[in-house]
């Protein structure tokens, strides 16, 4: 069942504001990329990038923008 807020917003014109996550930065995927290679740029793992983005798989498409976090942790398990 839709959620009554996100019905008025839409019939009324607005736009629900996405509030970016504290410490991620906003990331377009290249065609080139996956959740894998974005993972291994930021230091990170595929589940975590998923879960962080709400994702339902593992998948992504080019220019579909991501947040992935922005730390300097070296250790990356990308399975």
């Amino acid at each position: 069942m839709d959620s009554l807020p996100d019905k008025k917003a839409e019939k009324s014109g607005r736009r629900l504001i996405h509030k970016k996550p504290e410490g991620t930065i906003e990331y377009t995927a290249a065609v080139d990329d996956s959740l894998c290679s974005i993972a291994l740029k930021f230091n990170t793992t595929p589940n975590q990038l998923a879960q962080l983005n709400k994702l339902y798989s593992h998948s992504i498409v080019p220019g579909q923008v991501c947040e992935p976090l922005h730390h300097n942790n070296h250790s990356n398990p990308c399975i």
